[in-house]
């Protein structure tokens, strides 16, 4: 790559399905232009709006009859859009496809409103990255809840693995290795997240 060339953000849409049969690509460019008019910040009040336009790239996502959807619904409709959109990390993996992240991914500011970043620059960030850890450790610990209650053998060893890591991210200056990048300090405090976007 040439200097003073960027290179442009791969978008696809995740497991979660293709949204108003719309171009991934062009969704994620789109929001991704829009947070950055915000100040970095994307909300789901942000996206609607912009979509308002029927000549907006986003217009075709959302239900615009307000006998069938009002404004709460396609705020809903928002959240889905962004937290559908995933950026292919690494393109050059055969099996099983594209290695990819989430686009983007809710975090609190210093005033408790949540709002969506990307995920590249959350993790980052010192102060997003423990948001985004804490979201992790209440996933991981309720999907071991979930399922623990089954004693399934077969996942008795993921199980030990959560708790292991779990254990490992709560404990300040321990290190724990993640696959392909070598070891990496974590500093955990203990935080709760309720997500609410």
């Amino acid at each position: 790559m040439g200097v003073g060339m960027e290179q442009k953000t791969k978008y696809k849409w995740g497991d979660f399905g293709i949204v108003g049969g719309m171009d991934a690509q062009t969704v994620g460019d789109t929001l991704e232009a829009l947070r950055t008019e915000n100040s970095g910040a994307l909300t789901p009040d942000i996206v609607v709006e912009s979509a308002r336009p029927k000549d907006s790239p986003l217009h075709n996502c959302f239900e615009w009859d307000d006998s069938i959807a009002g404004e709460k619904y396609r705020k809903e409709q928002a959240r889905r859009i962004i937290q559908c959109v995933v950026t292919v990390i690494r393109d050059d993996n055969p099996n099983p496809g594209p290695q990819t992240i989430r686009a983007f991914t809710s975090v609190k500011d210093d005033k408790g409103c949540r709002y969506y970043t990307t995920t590249a620059y959350a993790l980052s960030d010192d102060e997003l990255k423990k948001q985004v850890f804490a979201n992790l450790i209440r996933d991981m610990d309720t999907l071991r809840r979930k399922y623990d209650a089954y004693k399934f053998a077969e996942v008795h060893s993921v199980f030990k693995t959560i708790d292991r890591v779990i254990t490992k991210i709560r404990r300040p200056g321990k290190t724990i290795k993640r696959a392909g990048s070598g070891k990496k300090k974590i500093e955990r405090r203990r935080q709760t997240a309720q997500i609410g976007v």
